[in-house]
């Protein structure tokens, strides 16, 4: 709808304050399978928890589980999908949780992943915070979203609805931790550098003032 006033328009994208790191406390909700994959998201269809359930069908269960943050109309369906795949030991749909559980799953947690389907999911603040707590990225690269530019090299970009690229990205954090750790560096880093409250406020301040001064 912008493409003819690209001229007119600068982004300055969402930001988080980097200085206000949250206390973490322990959390007592995994379980001792392996790899921690972590899902933040309203439980809506464009979200794609089922892909993702499904990928954790066709990885090394022993050495992985997930848990499922968030409440909405497919609890119901994708509780059934986990009992159908015999996934029980391995995903966990948690439903609403406090902002100290959250923070606490997100330290805990090896790798954080979100399997949106559409641009609906037009940017994805978690993306911010498990940036922040220092986390892998696995993440759909949606045509038309701003997720791909968010995450950039600090996940792995994979294709919406592939449950078979899904497995493979799931599986790579499993076997490669030292690739995980890099993901996370550069995910840190670009956080730092672009999502910072402090570069965000900036940019917008300087926004302000440019257009006063053509005014």
């Amino acid at each position: 709808a912008l493409d003819k006033w690209q001229y007119k328009c600068q982004v300055i994208p969402l930001g988080v304050n980097l200085e206000h790191m949250p206390t973490i406390e322990t959390t007592n909700q995994w379980n001792s399978k392996g790899v921690r994959f972590l899902s933040v998201g309203r439980l809506s269809y464009y979200k794609g928890h089922e892909f993702l359930i499904r990928a954790m069908a066709n990885i090394d269960k022993d050495k992985a589980q997930l848990i499922i943050v968030g409440k909405g109309e497919q609890y119901s369906d994708l509780n059934k999908l986990i009992k159908q795949l015999n996934l029980n030991d391995n995903v966990k749909l948690l439903g609403y949780c406090s902002d100290t559980e959250l923070n606490a799953l997100f330290a805990s947690c090896d790798c954080f992943c979100l399997a949106s389907l559409e641009r609906t999911e037009a940017f994805g603040v978690v993306f911010l915070e498990a940036m922040r707590h220092n986390k892998p990225i696995i993440a759909t690269d949606i045509p038309g979203s701003g997720v791909g530019w968010v995450v950039n090299d600090g996940g792995l970009l994979v294709k919406p609805q592939d449950v078979t690229a899904l497995a493979n990205a799931l599986q790579k954090i499993i076997n490669q931790p030292l690739l995980a750790a890099n993901l996370a560096k550069r995910g840190q880093l670009r956080l730092n550098q672009l999502f910072d409250i402090k570069n965000v406020s900036a940019k917008i301040s300087d926004l302000y003032q440019q257009v006063l001064n053509y005014g």
